[in-house]
């Protein structure tokens, strides 16, 4: 789903804060009743990039992992997560 709606996006939409200004209010539509092909039209899936995580390297008493987030309020995010442990 391409989130296009006039009625939806807050304009100007920052070039680094789709949150604030596409995702929040679109769910806060959805939410509210709004149906989810009133938001945009449906992107093909074919036309998409998978995202490709490294896998992390565990084993008994040792956990090999890598960041794949780092925020400026120091949160950080990996590629490993307790199901896997």
């Amino acid at each position: 789903m391409e989130i296009t709606s006039a009625e939806v996006v807050l304009e100007p939409v920052a070039p680094s804060f789709h949150a604030r200004d596409i995702l929040c209010p679109a769910a806060a539509y959805l939410a509210a009743g709004m149906k989810l092909e009133q938001l945009g039209p449906a992107l093909d899936a074919s036309t998409l990039t998978p995202l490709g995580l490294p896998e992390p390297l565990i084993e008994a008493g040792k956990i090999e992992c890598e960041v794949i987030d780092l925020n400026r309020f120091g949160n950080v995010q990996l590629n490993v997560r307790q199901a896997r442990i």
